[in-house]
């Protein structure tokens, strides 16, 4: 079976449920476009002068990418979410390759929405692009002390390499670095005005001092993805939670496969890179891999799901049209398990009715409702139960999105699987 263009952002393996409900769990529903610039459906602000050949003169709000964007595919995206979700408090981010800081932007203004403090480190090679990150993190809110954007070539060792020069700025996203040259060859290509000497920068050398890990490594290098991961592993091991790729041949997906498979860590997403057959063969768009350190990210507090166990889905019978700030009210719902396992309300990693609160634009401003127990801390395989759940409501006013949903603690929030979560709108008054 041949897959149409559409149809192969499809074509993903994931251990954490359907990407497509973790990528609508994060969009906005109600989002006001900013002159000049394109607003994708995270609320993130793209300026057109970075991408003049892909974005052009385009201006207003995007759809949500499913199956895919001018720039990534579900697996990207659901991939670089899952990070956020996993996060608490904090969230740190390095971009290898950043670019314009796209998704030093993207997981930010998540990661911002959802509450956490950001640290967000980029490594790039053209000068340009550096500064489009500078800019685009900016226009976006950010200020001096929530990022860290580095002019050089991101590697597993200290020294120099040789970047290429483009003429223009935001022209050209695929430029390659070239390692190891020697003195002589050197002297030539810098004298030939294609190359300027960019220092390398070790991955091990990015952690900032007031983090003991960082929550997510997104790497797209261009096909220098080896050597730089096998000889970042003792690293990665220590002191990383996932690490996303771009994949950009299938050899380097077989090596990637040998270094984290061999260390232990756990494949959660996973793409192959698409590829122009015939007799000559060429990647037409990158694969995508996200793994997980299980030194940081055990299995026992993430164990991995079949997201057909948990689905079901809840409807309010009852909930009251306002509220009062700050005011613990009850809400009565049924909820269907139409999955083929039991849900336990008990035990280390308990089954939990919760929500989440939005702004009237879609932002989340409140993630971890608190829980309500299971009626009989049980509810059976192809059953109904109807229960009351309590609710805080946020303590300023305005008209807010109430999400009510389910959570199995530790392990996975019931929308992101094959679970039908439950929005209603509500007034919230002095």
């Amino acid at each position: 079976m041949q897959l149409n263009s559409s149809d192969q952002f499809y074509f993903y393996q994931s251990s954490i449920g359907r990407l497509e409900k973790l990528v609508m769990k994060y969009v906005l529903t109600d989002i006001t476009p900013t002159p000049g610039f394109v607003t994708n459906a995270f609320g993130v602000k793209v300026n057109p002068k970075h991408l003049p050949l892909v974005v052009g003169d385009r201006e207003g709000v995007e759809a949500p990418p499913i199956p895919a964007n001018w720039h990534a595919d579900l697996a990207e995206f659901g991939a670089a979410l899952r990070a956020l979700d996993l996060a608490r408090k904090k969230f740190t981010v390095v971009e290898l390759g950043c670019g314009w800081g796209c998704w030093l932007n993207i997981t930010g203004v998540v990661a911002r929405q959802k509450g956490l403090d950001v640290t967000l480190i980029g490594v790039e090679g053209d000068p340009g692009h550096v500064q489009f990150a500078h800019e685009a993190l900016t226009e976006n809110g950010f200020n001096s002390g929530d990022y860290v954007v580095h002019h050089g070539i991101a590697s597993w060792q200290e020294g120099h390499a040789l970047f290429p020069i483009q003429e223009h700025s935001g022209v050209s996203w695929g430029l390659e670095a070239r390692f190891n040259v020697s003195d002589d060859e050197l002297v030539g290509l810098l004298e030939t005005g294609k190359y300027m000497h960019l220092r390398q920068i070790p991955l091990s050398s990015l952690l900032p001092q007031d983090c003991d890990h960082i929550d997510l490594v997104h790497v797209d290098i261009q096909g220098a993805e080896i050597p730089l991961i096998p000889a970042s592993m003792e690293f990665l091991n220590e002191k990383v939670a996932m690490v996303l790729i771009g994949t950009h041949s299938k050899q380097i997906e077989a090596a990637l496969f040998d270094s984290f498979l061999s260390f232990g860590w756990v494949l959660e997403v996973e793409r192959p890179a698409v590829l122009s057959v015939g007799r000559k063969l060429h990647t037409k768009v990158d694969g995508v891999q996200l793994w997980r350190n299980p030194r940081l990210l055990h299995d026992s507090n993430l164990p991995l799901c079949d997201p057909e166990d948990y689905a079901g889905n809840l409807d309010v019978k009852s909930i009251p049209e306002s509220v009062s700030a700050d005011q613990k009210f009850s809400v009565e719902v049924i909820i269907s398990n139409i999955s083929q396992k039991n849900w336990n309300g008990f035990g280390e990693c308990p089954i939990h009715i919760s929500y989440h609160w939005r702004s009237d634009s879609g932002e989340i401003i409140i993630f971890d409702g608190i829980r309500t127990n299971l009626a009989n801390n049980f509810i059976a395989l192809n059953s109904n139960v109807s229960q009351m759940v309590d609710v805080v409501a946020p303590a300023s006013i305005g008209i807010f999105s109430l999400e009510l949903t389910l959570v199995h603690e530790a392990n996975i929030w019931f929308e992101t699987a094959d679970f039908d979560s439950c929005i209603i709108k509500i007034q919230v008054c002095e």
